[in-house]
């Protein structure tokens, strides 16, 4: 059972599919996606991604490379709070949901709803690949012990003085289904002012081909997985911080 949080951490919850069209791509499917979803992203805009890829080269010079360098339209469709985006880009389709976090159960329809407009929008081969992503900030006592509110946290040799420390600490790991997780966890305000800050960014990610309807069912898994991830992170003082909530 998903543990529920009065003040959860979450600063962002993204949800990102990678798919390949079975047609032509233009601007028309932009506009028919946002048809679908115009009720709840009626604002529109754009972004512009640069994209670089470094080809080897070899000629009488020597062996060297070439930087191609590309770019690729956006579109960023968001709600009328501006907390809720949806990203479309000829082979990416993310949501972003911002805080205050909904919860599971009003994020998981905004996916929902934006895969459904994207196959009505244009048909798509397949699912190429998923991920769902957790970003938390921690707010802890100022020079607070790190192992009291962390189980996932660097261990240190007493020669270390962890009072001037800031850190970078990250896992990556592959369950046996072939799903990978990424877990990085740093510093990000100490010993400073009266507080202890902290974020943690979690991924879990497949890179199969799937439908639509089992990416669904994949990302409903993949919730589980890194809320079990998380939980393992932390220890019941950090869940007393967020005000646990007891099971109805």
């Amino acid at each position: 059972m998903t543990a529920r949080y009065r003040n959860p951490p979450l600063l962002e919850a993204a949800c990102e599919f990678g798919f390949r069209p079975a047609d032509p791509w233009d601007d028309s499917v932009r506009d028919r996606f946002h048809d679908r979803i115009r009720e709840r992203y009626p604002s529109r805009g754009q972004s512009v991604r640069q994209n670089f890829e470094a080809t080897p080269l070899a000629d009488e010079r020597g062996i060297g490379q070439t930087m191609n360098l590309s770019a690729t339209e956006i579109s960023v469709f968001a709600d009328a709070d501006r907390r809720t985006f949806v990203q479309l880009a000829p082979e990416t389709l993310t949501v972003n949901v911002t805080t205050p976090y909904p919860s599971w159960d009003g994020v998981r329809p905004r996916i929902e709803e934006a895969l459904d407009a994207l196959t009505n929008a244009i048909r798509i081969d397949a699912l190429t690949s998923a991920r769902l992503i957790y970003i938390d900030r921690f707010v802890l006592p100022s020079n607070a012990p790190i192992d009291q509110y962390f189980t996932f946290r660097p261990h240190l040799a007493p020669a270390f003085p962890w009072l001037a420390a800031d850190f970078y600490l990250g896992l990556h790991a592959t369950d046996p289904d072939g799903s990978a997780y990424t877990i990085e966890l740093r510093s990000e305000q100490h010993g400073q002012g009266d507080t202890d800050q902290y974020l943690m960014r979690s991924e879990y990610a497949a890179e199969t081909e799937q439908s639509a309807k089992a990416g669904l069912a994949w990302i409903e898994g993949a919730h589980e997985r890194v809320n079990e991830l998380f939980e393992a992170c932390i220890t019941d003082d950090m869940r007393d911080l967020f005000g646990r909530e007891d099971p109805a």
